[in-house]
């Protein structure tokens, strides 16, 4: 319990974070064929039925891969599969408002990330997803190291771009960086990824926006016109 305190205290803090990047994140994790289902057009199961049946549907599935791996344990395909079945139970239970157990299999899927890219260090993709998962369990400095790979490896991978301007902008308060960041995305502006170029323009406008705030109160608080700053003589 007391290893997960300040990762759930940091999740409880994050709604908004949550709520903007999850559904492109998960939307990015299209290397299984199972999160085809989970990203359709339909918004993620609320009710709680729905989301215990998911559930059960994806500790099996993780079972039965990690059985697999026992005999196929160099097997990148099936290295990232069992990592995208923790991610996506991270995923639900923390819609489930079970944080541990959401934490836990976000560093699972770290860890099976970390395993395949042991065998394919240069995959991209795999850097960008290990990233979304150690963000998701609360590990800031493990995302951006892969974040950094990622661009290291190509600095045209849109959604590493997209996905390190959100860790500056929430987890670090650096809105400069961020912008160029999500800039970069729109300049890319990569084919089939409308939704995404679209929402990097909408948190460059929400950053931009905070910035002009700060800046407005930070004249107000300033010294008044006429005012002598350096103290009366």
């Amino acid at each position: 319990m007391y290893r997960y305190k300040g990762k759930i205290k940091r999740l409880k803090n994050n709604k908004r974070f949550i709520a903007i990047v999850i559904t492109l994140a998960v939307a990015a994790l299209i290397l299984s064929s199972v999160l085809a289902y989970f990203i359709s057009s339909s918004p993620p199961p609320r009710d709680d039925e729905t989301l215990e049946y998911y559930v059960r549907q994806l500790e099996d599935q993780a079972k039965g891969y990690e059985e697999n791996l026992k005999s196929a344990e160099d097997n990148v395909n099936l290295l990232t599969r069992t990592a995208e079945t923790f991610y996506q139970l991270g995923f639900y239970y923390s819609l489930m408002s079970e944080p541990e157990k959401s934490i836990s299999s976000y560093e699972k899927a770290v860890d099976y990330y970390g395993k395949a890219l042991e065998k394919e260090p240069d995959n991209v993709d795999i850097h960008f997803l290990r990233a979304v998962s150690a963000y998701s369990s609360g590990d800031d400095g493990l995302a951006e190291e892969e974040l950094k790979r990622a661009l290291e490896l190509d600095p045209k991978h849109a959604w590493s771009h997209y996905y390190y301007g959100v860790l500056l902008y929430y987890s670090k308060n650096n809105s400069k960086e961020a912008i160029a960041h999500w800039e970069k995305v729109v300049e890319l502006n990569p084919e089939g990824e409308e939704a995404l170029v679209e929402q990097a323009k909408s948190l460059i406008a929400l950053a931009e926006e905070e910035m002009n705030k700060e800046n407005d109160t930070e004249d107000e608080d300033g010294p008044k016109p006429g005012e002598n700053t350096a103290g009366d003589e």
